[in-house]
């Protein structure tokens, strides 16, 4: 399928166009346990910006707030900066 065969079909609200594309993109991606492990070694990584990890604390509380099954996987001091961002 060239460009303009997916743009006609876009124009003309073809879903099925937009379906045969994402079927041809196999992409892996990070499971939320790969996630969330990445981000507390950043968050844990005292030579990184403050502001970055301010982020990696907030994006760690998104995800715990999300799935709190996952807290179990945070080490203690994580847990504890966590506590005193509340």
């Amino acid at each position: 399928m060239n460009q303009k065969t997916f743009l006609n079909g876009l124009s003309n609200g073809k879903k099925d166009i937009i379906r045969e594309i994402i079927d041809l993109m196999n992409q892996n991606i990070a499971s939320l346990e790969d996630v969330l492990t990445g981000k507390v070694w950043d968050y844990s990584d005292k030579q990184r910006r403050g502001s970055k990890r301010q982020k990696d604390i907030a994006d760690i509380m998104r995800i715990i707030e999300s799935f709190p099954e996952l807290k179990a996987r945070l080490p203690e001091s994580t847990i504890e900066s966590i506590n005193r961002n509340l």
